[in-house]
């Protein structure tokens, strides 16, 4: 697995990664957590509103908060799943709290995508 990953990074061509995404089942407690036990932050909390959210391409009312921090040119990202659906509820469901996602800073998205599904 591990193989195919370095495979695929190396095809698309990615620049460093940019973002890491973690679920959370405690906004508070995480924070609190990462800023005295593991030296991170300070966290940003900011109150964003998101106006048309989606789940499996149909329409939600839900609601989800966030913090984020800088870990040099890697920004950390903290979801807290409120009300549901989301896949932050359906991740913390099935894996628990963790990495949910990374993410990359890319300048072609359109390219990117094409190198995808391009056959090996």
């Amino acid at each position: 697995m591990r193989n195919i990953n370095q495979q695929l990074i190396k095809k698309l061509e990615l620049p460093p990664m940019s973002k890491i995404g973690i679920v959370v089942k405690d906004m508070d407690k995480t924070i609190e957590y990462y800023e005295k036990v593991l030296g991170l932050g300070p966290f940003v909390r900011p109150d964003i509103t998101y106006k048309e959210k989606h789940y499996y391409g149909k329409p939600v009312n839900s609601e989800w908060i966030m913090g984020f921090c800088s870990l040099g040119s890697v920004e950390l990202e903290l979801i807290q799943p409120i009300t549901g659906p989301t896949i932050y509820h359906d991740f913390l469901q099935a894996k628990g709290e963790g990495i949910h996602h990374l993410g990359f800073d890319v300048k072609d998205m359109e390219k990117k995508l094409a190198l995808c599904f391009v056959s090996r």
